[in-house]
């Protein structure tokens, strides 16, 4: 990912656009869950990331690929706000 695409990420995990500058600006750790399933059945590649800026974390499917992974993050980061 380029510069503002890491930016994009930041805003959608966090709702923010930049890092603290010093540790003890960190008000918490970064947490990535993985989604083995989809609610209701379903292929997990249809599913999109979900963040929760509150509580800086990423709901992330466990997706076939890196591919997958990949245009679906870029999809959610470009795409929400």
């Amino acid at each position: 990912f380029d510069p503002a695409e890491r930016q994009l990420f930041l805003r959608f995990v966090w709702g923010r656009s930049r890092l603290p500058r010093d540790d003890k600006d960190w008000s918490m750790p970064f947490s990535v869950s993985l989604i083995t399933s989809r609610p209701g059945g379903g292929d997990v590649n249809e599913m999109l990331p979900v963040s929760h800026t509150c509580f800086f974390s990423l709901d992330l499917p466990n997706y076939t690929s890196y591919e997958t992974l990949r245009s679906k993050l870029l999809y959610s980061i470009v795409h929400t706000s």
